[in-house]
């Protein structure tokens, strides 16, 4: 390699950490003041879907479901040509219950990709609310005083 290519390979130009960050990242949307509040509170009906992100982001992050259910046919797979499982009823089954973990398993991501409508989500957070508001005052009979730090701590702290 004459000594001039390798000057030349040395002489260009690389892409800067903060250029690449700038190609890659999506301009974030600019929201209102009410939503941002919403939002920090954990208002139900503010955020937008979680998955949005997850769906069109630069990278795949896999599905660790179908993965091990693609690891679990492969294994069964693998015993069949080995003549382990040689009896012709039971490799009948060990594939059926795969198809049915397989049909479970789309049925669930069905479910999970399927938004809840706005009434619904207005229902829960009104429910929800009306429910932490009547809280301290149902348990002040068993606990007394405690039933106001207890019901502020409470789920803060997941108990």
């Amino acid at each position: 390699m004459p000594a001039n290519s390798l000057l030349v390979l040395q002489q260009e130009p690389r892409i800067k950490f903060r250029d690449w960050n700038s190609r890659c990242s999506q301009p974030q949307k600019q929201y209102s003041s009410l939503r941002l509040a919403g939002q920090f509170l954990g208002v139900p009906g503010t955020t937008s879907d979680p998955y949005k992100a997850l769906r069109k982001g630069p990278t795949y992050h896999g599905n660790l479901p179908l993965e091990v259910l693609n690891y679990i046919s492969a294994y069964v797979n693998i015993v069949i040509a080995n003549g382990t499982m040689n009896v012709p009823v039971m490799q009948v089954q060990a594939m059926t219950a795969l198809s049915s973990l397989l049909e479970c398993l789309t049925g669930m991501e069905r479910v999970l990709a399927t938004p809840l409508p706005i009434a619904y989500n207005i229902a829960i957070s009104q429910i929800s609310w009306a429910y932490i508001l009547i809280l301290p005052f149902q348990l002040y009979t068993p606990l007394g005083w405690i039933a106001i730090p207890g019901t502020i701590g409470g789920p803060s702290f997941d108990i």
